[in-house]
């Protein structure tokens, strides 16, 4: 999923998550395409896009940690986390 975890709130990304997880065959995984915020010391654009969701959307930017306690709440766990283009990662989870 893409550009989708950012607009909802922590409860509601983790029910999304736990639905995939659900549908998961065997083996599988998902896979997170997002924004990541980095360290306080270097926030790139992702904190002025972060800023952005507080004023338009429940939702917001997430860090690496926010992501492993949303994807732990939903029995998952980070598996792989690759850069992409500019603030974007694919971030893969698998069943814990």
């Amino acid at each position: 999923m893409k550009s989708i975890l950012h607009d909802w709130d922590d409860d509601a990304c983790v029910r999304l998550l736990v639905r995939c997880r659900e549908a998961m065959n065997e083996g599988g995984r998902v896979v997170v395409v997002d924004i990541v915020i980095g360290p306080t010391s270097r926030p790139g654009p992702a904190a002025l896009l972060d800023l952005n969701m507080l004023v338009k959307h429940p939702g917001r930017e997430h860090d690496l940690a926010d992501f492993d306690r949303i994807f732990a709440s939903a029995g998952l766990r980070r598996a792989r986390t690759t850069a992409l283009n500019g603030p974007y990662h694919a971030i893969e989870a698998v069943p814990v």
